[in-house]
């Protein structure tokens, strides 16, 4: 399985009508299982990390508090809204339902990189 420009994996998905999954990967294990399912389904995916190590990296700095807010925020109320949005009220079905979760994805990592960026995790005393 190559590695492609964002550009052409979504040209190519539009071209063949089908939709191109995004998975949150967080070690090698979760990696390969994707690429895997991937390579068995012969469609392409798109892995996630940056998520996954900016609140990764906030938690190990002992910034816990606050990533347990984000994504407890984001998974119960970004993530539900977005899938009942996208999924019922725009009628996209398992496709927007699947959308709520990358909005899900999306906030985790604003939420993380901005406070990542900010810096007041630096002043956490472990």
């Amino acid at each position: 399985m190559a590695l492609v420009k964002m550009k052409e994996l979504l040209a190519e998905a539009a071209e063949k009508n089908r939709g191109c999954g995004a998975f949150s990967v967080g070690n090698m294990e979760m990696v390969m299982g994707a690429l895997r399912a991937a390579e068995e389904l012969d469609t392409p995916i798109i892995l996630q990390i940056a998520q996954v190590i900016y609140m990764g990296c906030l938690r190990g700095a002992g910034d816990t508090l606050y990533t347990a807010i984000a994504s407890t925020i984001s998974v119960t109320v970004i993530r539900t809204a977005g899938s009942w949005f996208f999924g019922y009220v725009l009628h996209w079905g398992i496709a927007g339902i699947w959308m709520g979760v990358v909005a899900d994805q999306l906030s985790r990592f604003l939420f993380a990189s901005i406070r990542f960026k900010r810096g007041k995790w630096t002043e956490i005393k472990i």
